[in-house]
């Protein structure tokens, strides 16, 4: 070890960063105060270099798994978190994101498989990235002291991204909420409302054979659908609805969602 502890400490973040997985480079830094130092200060940097070959759109992960941190147990931190203290959100979110897109990708197969299958004009984007999207808007959904810093960001994101990004929001979306995935697909995802909390109106629509979902859920439906109107039909109703102002919304998207999905209901 004396060999080592006379290296640089930028030779030491190299060796560090050249670890197999992650609980290599853990159990690395609890061997002496030095390396564990070097830990606390270039972790960030140490965890993207080996994680980011691994993990698909991991830049989406960490700040996914960063703003769960920073709202978990309703409180907000006021300083940055390192990525290190949300290492169980980010690979708890990554392996969720890989498993539905593993579903996808089957979901197209079978689709390609069909006799008179057309594809679709879209390039699809990334899966991953549009899986933590919804979870960002999940979060926001779900977490009504988080709204204020969080929706601004995510409308501007969902705003500025390509027609073909849109349309794989919501076709992914519509695959991970719908019919088409397996139910234990979205019982990982906590997706399906269980029957105890089931509304009147949730055994009506069931009696019909609708999917009963969690509310947060339809909502993110709902802003994704409302951002590709907005873009067909050069209206506005994004932000009426994200920031739950209803008079900003236009009378046809009112016939197609109504008024009462804003942000003042109680959801999961």
């Amino acid at each position: 070890m004396a060999n080592l502890f006379s290296l640089s400490t930028e030779l030491l973040v190299l060796i560090y960063t050249s670890s197999p997985a992650i609980q290599t480079a853990i159990l690395l830094s609890c061997t002496s105060q030095r390396l564990r130092a070097i830990w606390l200060e270039h972790s960030d940097n140490i965890i993207a270099n080996i994680l980011e070959p691994r993990i698909s759109d991991y830049r989406d992960a960490a700040e996914l798994a960063i703003l769960e941190e920073t709202w978990s147990d309703n409180s907000h931190r006021g300083d940055p978190i390192p990525v290190r203290l949300c290492l169980s959100h980010l690979l708890h979110n990554a392996d969720l994101a890989s498993s539905a897109t593993v579903g996808w990708d089957a979901y197209q197969a079978k689709l390609r498989s069909y006799q008179g299958y057309h594809p679709p004009k879209t390039t699809y984007t990334s899966i991953a990235a549009s899986y933590y999207l919804a979870r960002q808007l999940l979060l926001a959904r779900q977490r009504p002291e988080s709204r204020a810093l969080l929706l601004p960001a995510l409308f501007k994101k969902i705003v500025d991204s390509s027609t073909d990004a849109l349309i794989t929001h919501i076709d992914f979306n519509c695959f991970l909420t719908g019919s088409s995935a397996s139910r234990k697909e979205q019982l990982r995802h906590d997706i399906l409302k269980p029957e105890e909390e089931w509304s009147e109106i949730d055994f009506h629509a069931d009696s019909y054979g609708d999917l009963i979902i969690y509310d947060s859920w339809e909502w993110v439906g709902d802003v994704l659908d409302t951002a590709m109107f907005d873009r067909t039909c050069g209206n506005n109703n994004l932000e009426g609805l994200i920031f739950d102002i209803p008079e900003l919304r236009s009378p046809e998207h009112i016939k197609e969602y109504g008024w009462a999905n804003g942000c003042g209901q109680s959801y999961h």
